[in-house]
């Protein structure tokens, strides 16, 4: 999981890298990212969609303000 909360965009972008980076490292299936409301939740989407490892993103309807992440197998 990630929270997201707090950072600004270019942080956030960085730290969302270096996480999904890690969760591969780790043979990691899916995350949670949290990312509240605002320009950090409008821009998670387009990171996602950059990135060739991640396979599908949800957003939750319980909880509009974080997304799960899903990984192609490796």
């Amino acid at each position: 999981m990630l929270d997201l909360h707090g950072y600004e965009v270019h942080n956030a972008w960085h730290v969302f890298c270096e996480h999904i980076e890690d969760c591969l490292n780790r043979g990691e299936k899916q995350t949670y990212v949290i990312t509240g409301f605002g320009m950090i939740q409008k821009e998670l989407p387009l990171w996602c969609e950059q990135n060739a490892a991640i396979r599908k993103i949800e957003n939750p309807k319980n909880n509009l303000g974080a997304y799960h992440i899903y990984f192609f197998k490796k």
